[in-house]
């Protein structure tokens, strides 16, 4: 049940009838490949780069999970065109969290000229081993409940005008 086509220069292409074991394969003589197996899953290898070129929209929707690994690093470019209302969105669905795990390194945001806004519907709550630190030309903060310190080691307060009250 197993139809082969085999060039000379290593091409192959398999249809294969096999009851309960159907699938089709095609390889270039590099190695690059994708095989569509009996339950309708779809390997694809690619022995050196790969590229998809989309001049419209692109569209995935994928019902189970996604996962990627990535050996190198990843750079995702959007609004190349510098057209407006071009935003990237991360929208994720109720009762689900985002993560950012970083094993060993820095985590960077920064807004080169634009803002850098954070908004929560219930608590932002930070902690750091070793320090927290802000800089700014002002700050300013507006309580509407209690303001507690809590301060272990020394308090130091400077500036001309330091109010209490």
């Amino acid at each position: 049940h197993n139809h082969v086509l085999e060039t000379e220069g290593g091409h192959l292409r398999e249809y294969d009838d096999t009851v309960s074991a159907k699938r089709i394969h095609e390889r270039h003589a590099s190695g690059s490949s994708y095989e569509i197996l009996d339950d309708g899953t779809k390997i694809t290898r690619v022995k050196k780069d790969n590229y998809d070129l989309i001049t419209g929209d692109h569209y995935a929707h994928i019902k189970g999970n996604h996962s990627t690994t990535v050996d190198g690093g990843v750079r995702v470019f959007v609004n190349a065109d510098a057209t407006a209302d071009s935003n990237y969105t991360i929208e994720v669905g109720n009762n689900a969290n985002v993560n950012i795990q970083v094993n060993k390194g820095d985590v960077n945001v920064v807004a080169s000229d634009g803002n850098i806004n954070m908004k929560s519907g219930r608590a932002i709550n930070m902690e750091a081993d070793l320090g927290i630190r802000m800089k700014a030309k002002f700050f300013s903060a507006e309580i509407d409940g209690s303001w507690d310190e809590k301060v272990q080691g020394t308090n130091t307060k400077t500036g001309k005008t330091i109010n209490l009250n």
